[in-house]
């Protein structure tokens, strides 16, 4: 599902306070220039406040001026609009990890642990990269 734009409520708070400061200092000194008293602006915690639009399989991380989204472990994409799952759990009683569309396999090179990609495709869930990476045991 595509992320849905809000209004950031302590972003408007915020522009309420930066206002007020300036009105005040425009009473105080009456010259009507509006001073700003900060040397840059605050920074609006976008990731606890809620205000990101991070994809639910990822992480939200701060940044000084912004945030960042990092697709989970065992997931790709941007973050924010894709977190693809790069592996898959393939069922009981013997759970393998298997290269998903875009990874490649060899398979004269499979092992009976699991499945060895040319590139390491992440495990999640009931598999574990303990043979090498790349390979999901």
């Amino acid at each position: 599902p595509e992320p849905q734009t809000l209004s950031p409520p302590r972003f408007m708070e915020l522009e309420m306070e930066m206002e007020l400061e300036l009105e005040l200092l425009e009473g105080i000194e009456g010259d009507g220039d509006a001073v700003w008293s900060y040397p840059s602006c605050p920074d609006v915690e976008e990731c606890r406040l809620g205000l990101h639009t991070c994809h639910l399989s990822a992480t939200c991380v701060n940044t000084p001026t912004s945030y960042e989204c990092h697709c989970e472990r065992g997931f790709t994409g941007d973050g924010v609009h894709h977190c693809n799952q790069t592996c898959y759990n393939d069922g009981s009683p013997r759970f393998e990890c298997e290269c998903s569309l875009g990874w490649t396999s060899d398979p004269s090179t499979l092992v009976l642990s699991g499945v060895e990609c040319d590139v390491d495709c992440g495990c999640n869930f009931h598999s574990t990269c303990i043979t090498a990476p790349g390979i999901c045991d």
